[in-house]
């Protein structure tokens, strides 16, 4: 007897002692992982794509807008607090504020799985995730849904025992709710794990528990749209529905081919990871069935939204963020297990895991300023030192990106940009005036597309709209937001240009009509064959295509493959540019092909009207050609475009 009492004496002293070393390293974790991910942001944007973006996101919080009516785009209402948001300095003591609440969150949810791993795994966890949140912002904003589903289940579990546990399940809601809500691609997830909760607690049958934490879960998403974001809660059907359309038109519009070393790796972790999960389903199927199947599920959809946001448009800063919340996966799954002997997941694990040292290594060299960028990232100073520093690059950037013609001539009246160099009317403290999506190539859908048409030819539009070319990726110069594009050269005049940005001026006697859809008579092509352009004025092109099951399961997979489209102008010059099928199907300005202010210039004064006189479509490449339906068919359809002559105006010195 006396035996048996030391030995359960000699167990319960280790279990106090491995209990309290886990606690310790638990508290280490959260501290690290705290210092990473909290950021003050970035400096001040300048007129690029991604800046510029991040420029209006905050500006829009501050003026009120309506995500979903005034405003469409992937990142939502507190987009403004995504990690490497450019500096407002309106918004820099909100910013902070956020930052902290948000890194309380993530610390909460990713620390709870960090103590509910083994000794080996809370190493390996830490260090792929302190570093993927230094990499990337995505690591925050998509992985917290992943690891929030451990917390989760754990509380649940607890309960009905300690009720406490309620203000954990309000903590986990509100902070899937918050990345939710900076980041659309998060919100599904979020979502997903209302459903788990719910049915977490429906299996055990205590349905008023159910029922309160999908309440918990909604009051949470409510408060953080109305207080935090600002929003109108009616608003938030037009948010969804406008957010859907941009997620369901990103694939097609903006997808780029991975290199074959990342590819493999990705594929490598991608099938390792859902291996995992089934192996972790297998396993635990006997004895929690449906409890194994819904959160494996959630987990299982949360690494598809993070293999489609990372792989869709595979430059190096997209898909490189996938292979640490696959880990995240693969880590959940280890703290969810019931069973100590697992070798099947922990083997997945460990090879998902190998995938993505490699890839983070392959990252690292490909771009080596990584380096020096998370160095900056992780340097602490005093708020007041950062603002001063960003404050001196911003009055830098207003002196260097300044438009004193283009603010005489525009004063305080509206102005709107169409192009991706938005920064540059903030900086200039111009009345912004965007259209619903601000960024041309982010028009992905016909439905946007009519959108920022209706606002530039109804009475809400601006007296002024600067026009900053920026075809991204290669595409048609004037395929994206087209209709927005064709819109303004016929309800607007040229007023200035200043630093390659061209003002228009809003003719007060112009009232165009929205283009009509196109229409047949359609012309079979064949690709490779050259189509004559009708002669005459300007013209609009569309083209039909279709994808094969190759092409339609690559655009599940990966994104979208796109043909090329080749011009000839009348000159002989020829050109290539991709064709997105959504800007093909839609109608794009053709002839003239006007790739910026000064040849649209030329051709408005009629210095050197360069038209395209033939077209072809083809392949980019001869391993592509599987992907495509033979069947094309291609129409022209004349569009009157006034020109100096027709409004009498006369060139600048003539």
């Amino acid at each position: 007897m006396n035996a048996d009492a030391d030995v359960t004496e000699t167990t319960t002293k280790t279990e106090r002692t491995s209990s309290r070393y886990a606690w310790i390293a638990t508290a280490l974790f959260v501290i690290a992982f705290s210092w990473v991910a909290f950021r003050y942001g970035w400096a001040t944007a300048s007129p690029t794509v991604d800046e510029s973006w991040g420029a209006v996101v905050g500006w829009a919080w501050l003026k009120g807008l309506r995500w979903g009516v005034d405003l469409v785009f992937t990142y939502g209402p507190l987009g403004f607090l995504q990690p490497n948001a450019p500096y407002t300095p309106e918004l820099f003591g909100t910013f902070l504020a956020g930052q902290v609440a948000l890194t309380l969150g993530y610390a909460f949810v990713f620390g709870y799985c960090f103590h509910c791993l083994g000794a080996f795994a809370r190493v390996a966890f830490a260090i792929v995730v302190l570093a993927g949140a230094v990499l990337s912002a995505d690591t925050l904003l998509l992985g917290a849904a992943i690891v929030a589903a451990v917390a989760l289940d754990r509380f649940i579990a607890r309960s009905q025992d300690d009720r406490r546990v309620w203000v954990a399940l309000a903590i986990v809601a509100l902070v899937v709710c918050a990345a939710g809500l900076i980041k659309f691609s998060a919100f599904p997830p979020a979502v997903a794990l209302a459903g788990v909760g719910a049915w977490l607690f429906a299996r055990q049958r205590r349905y008023a528990a159910a029922a309160t934490w999908l309440l918990v879960w909604l009051a949470a998403l409510l408060v953080l749209w109305t207080f935090a974001g600002g929003q109108r809660i009616g608003d938030l059907p037009a948010y969804l529905r406008t957010s859907l359309a941009s997620a369901s038109g990103y694939g097609a519009a903006m997808g780029l081919e991975a290199p074959a070393a990342a590819l493999a790796l990705g594929v490598t972790a991608l099938v390792a990871t859902f291996a995992a999960i089934a192996a972790a389903l297998l396993a635990s199927w006997r004895e929690h069935g449906s409890r194994a199947l819904v959160v494996g599920a959630h987990l299982a959809l949360c690494l598809w939204i993070a293999w489609r946001a990372s792989f869709t448009r595979a430059d190096v800063w997209h898909m490189y963020f996938f292979f640490s919340l696959a880990c995240c996966v693969v880590f959940a799954l280890l703290a969810l297990r019931t069973r100590r002997r697992a070798t099947a997941l922990v083997a997945c694990a460990t090879l998902c895991v190998a995938a993505s040292v490699a890839a983070t290594v392959q990252w690292v060299r490909e771009q080596p300023d990584i380096i020096e960028i998370s160095r900056a990232r992780l340097t602490t100073s005093l708020p007041s030192t950062t603002r001063e520093k960003f404050d001196r690059h911003r009055t830098m950037l207003q002196r260097q990106f300044g438009l004193p013609t283009i603010r005489g001539i525009v004063g305080d009246a509206r102005v709107d940009l169409f192009g991706c160099g938005q920064a540059s009317v903030l900086l200039n403290g111009f009345t912004y005036a965007p259209r619903p999506v601000m960024q041309s190539y982010a028009a992905y859908t016909e439905s946007l597309r009519r959108m920022n048409e209706a606002y530039l030819l109804g009475p809400q539009a601006p007296p002024f709209v600067l026009i900053d070319s920026c075809a991204i990726d290669k595409h048609v110069p004037t395929g994206d937001d087209g209709l927005a594009l064709l819109a303004i050269l016929r309800a607007y005049q040229p007023a200035a240009v200043e630093k390659n940005l061209l003002l228009m001026r809003r003719v007060p006697t112009a009232n165009p009509a929205p283009v009509p859809a196109p229409a047949c008579p359609c012309t079979p092509l064949a690709r490779g064959d050259w189509l004559d352009v009708p002669e005459g004025g300007a013209t609009l092109m569309h083209v039909r295509y279709d994808l094969t099951f190759a092409g339609k399961l690559r655009a599940w997979l990966l994104s979208e493959p796109m043909l090329m489209l080749e011009t000839q102008s009348a000159n002989g010059v020829t050109a290539s540019y991709r064709l997105p099928r959504h800007v093909a199907r839609g109608g794009f300005l053709l002839s003239p092909m006007l790739g910026d202010a000064q040849s649209y210039l030329a051709w408005y004064f009629n210095d050197e009207r360069v038209t395209v006189a033939r077209v072809r479509v083809v392949v980019d490449s001869p391993s592509h050609e599987s992907l495509f339906a033979p069947a094309m068919e291609a129409g022209f359809t004349p569009i009157e475009i006034p020109d100096a002559t027709e409004r009498g105006q006369k060139a600048p010195g003539r």
